[in-house]
């Protein structure tokens, strides 16, 4: 099913990599948008884009693409290029959606944000998470009050990268898994709770120096939390469970793109169903407790009944496309109403992400050299 957007949009892509070419896929399922200009490093790799995505225009350089007739670029380049690439757009007077995160500190991303202001050109970091219906689902039904009070949200992001791509583990080129993928459960627990009042955190570095691992709790308002995981390391479910006084939404792997979420009302324990006496329930919990082999044995049934659990019974959520092509109807949106910004992903919604990274990092950093015990 594809969005009715009435004015054409002709877009140019800057990047030929993996998810430069999951954008140009995502853009066959918008109405209106017409995929017009690419440009990349290599160009032998940008006539092979072009050619397999039915592109009009190959360029070698940004500046050629920016002087085509483009109406919005999309970067979709190595984390160190998008603070130069985005304000050479914006000062062309090109709009930019520029592939997450929109730079790699706080203060390239105020430059941006400045440059940006300065040209009245509308910006978006491309977070198409935020986008994604069920993220849209997940977010009404908190507001809604549907798990009540909201008390905690669980959610991890780990991919094991190999150590010989540069872009996830070299620091000049903005790697680390907090830039990479930890940005996915932070921008999560801002949208939907707000941005912390406190952060706290372990990193633990990879031998190249960036961060490779990172164990965080934001504190936000209304006394509520996010435990988040993340690592370029290991490997995790990349899913979220969000904790409320009255229920639990559960949301299906991957982060970034769920398509079902499954709710789950409960209430609360009272004091009498404590002090309750013993069933045949406590009894065989017992005689479990007394057996090292019984206990492993509980342990593999529970692992087996919690993942059957998770996945059965969830609502589906209708999903359109790739998952890219939300973040591109939101830009076209914007574009037709002459938005600078998007309401669903403003600009300072990326400037205090990268603020709670820095801070991780610098804290990171402080207990690294020495300067913070215990």
């Amino acid at each position: 099913m594809q969005s009715s957007n009435k004015k054409s949009v002709k877009w140019g892509i800057l990047g030929t990599g993996s998810v430069a070419n999951q954008f140009a896929e995502g853009l066959t399922y918008v109405s209106g948008a017409s995929l017009h200009a690419v440009a990349g490093r290599n160009y032998q790799n940008t006539i092979k884009f072009a050619n397999k995505h039915k592109v009009k225009h190959s360029y070698q350089t940004i500046e050629e693409l920016l002087d085509s007739s483009i109406d919005i670029v999309y970067i979709a380049t190595p984390n160190h290029l998008h603070q130069q690439q985005c304000i050479l757009a914006l000062n062309k007077k090109v709009p930019v959606l520029c592939e997450k995160p929109l730079a790699t500190n706080a203060s390239a991303v105020r430059e941006i944000m400045q440059a940006a202001t300065d040209n009245s050109v509308f910006c978006m970091e491309a977070m198409w998470m935020r986008f994604i219906p069920a993220i849209q689902e997940i977010k009404k039904l908190i507001d809604d009050g549907a798990i009540g009070k909201p008390i905690l949200m669980n959610a991890s992001f780990g991919i094991a990268f190999d150590e010989a791509i540069k872009s996830k583990y070299e620091k000049g080129m903005g790697g680390g898994a907090l830039l990479d993928l930890g940005i996915y459960p932070i921008s999560l627990a801002c949208y939907l709770f707000g941005y912390p009042e406190r952060v706290k955190s372990e990193v633990i570095n990879s031998p190249s120096g960036v961060d490779g691992t990172s164990a965080l709790i934001l504190r936000h308002q209304n006394n509520i939390a996010s435990s988040i995981f993340t690592s370029i390391s290991t490997y995790t479910d990349a899913a979220v469970t969000i904790m409320g006084e009255r229920g639990v939404i559960e949301v299906n792997s991957p982060i970034y793109r769920p398509y079902a979420i499954k709710v789950k009302k409960f209430e609360k324990t009272r004091l009498s169903d404590a002090n309750a006496p013993y069933t045949v329930k406590d009894t065989i919990k017992s005689t479990i407790k007394k057996s090292e082999i019984l206990q492993a044995i509980a342990f593999k049934m529970m692992q087996c009944i919690a993942t059957f659990s998770r996945l059965r019974g969830g609502d589906i959520i209708k999903f359109s496309g790739n998952g890219y092509n939300y973040e591109a109807e939101e830009v076209m949106e914007c574009l037709a109403q002459g938005k600078l910004e998007s309401s669903v992903m403003p600009l300072n919604a990326s400037l205090e992400a990268s603020k709670i990274i820095d801070k991780i990092l610098l804290d990171s950093e402080t207990c690294t050299n020495g300067k913070s015990s215990l």
